[in-house]
């Protein structure tokens, strides 16, 4: 399943442990105060690094559950 959004979405997905994969896509713009797209304090998840590719400005990171 591929789901798109922020912590809304995230946080319960993550705390009921069904995230195998995070793909997260970053660009070069500071937006001030936003929305934290990770505010699980309860339990550390562990992912690591799987790859990385970068598109002009922006760059993408895949994560695996570890």
């Amino acid at each position: 399943m591929w789901i798109i959004g922020g912590n809304t979405i995230l946080r319960p997905l993550l705390n009921n442990n069904m995230v195998d994969h995070i793909i997260m896509q970053v660009a070069p713009v500071l937006l001030g105060t936003g929305i934290p797209l990770f505010t699980q304090k309860e339990e550390l998840k562990r992912f690591r690094l799987e790859s990385v590719k970068k598109y002009g400005q922006f760059a993408e990171l895949v994560y695996e559950k570890g």
